[in-house]
């Protein structure tokens, strides 16, 4: 895994949004930092905050389809998944 470990959290701090990993003594990593506390900006965060488990859904929805015979509205359902696995991996 090339990315930072979840869980990640957001904190707010007087202007500035963290998102956090916490390791399993629950230290610390800052992953990004924002400086506006703005609706948009808490939103943003928390979907980054997300980003390890949303990753981990989309990796066991591939498990789970990868050798299903899919039609091919489904097929092209599934080449999302695949897409957006393959982006998160870089």
């Amino acid at each position: 895994m090339k990315h930072t470990p979840g869980p990640w959290i957001v904190s707010l701090w007087e202007n500035e949004i963290f998102v956090r990993a916490l390791d399993d003594e629950n230290e610390c990593a800052d992953i990004c930092t924002m400086t506006d506390d703005e609706e948009d900006m808490q939103a943003n965060a928390r979907l980054i905050a997300a980003a390890p488990e949303l990753l981990e859904a989309l990796q066991l929805a591939d498990r789970v389809l990868r050798d299903r015979d899919l039609d091919e509205y489904l097929a092209g359902e599934y080449q999302i998944i695949e897409d957006a696995i393959a982006k998160a991996q870089g």
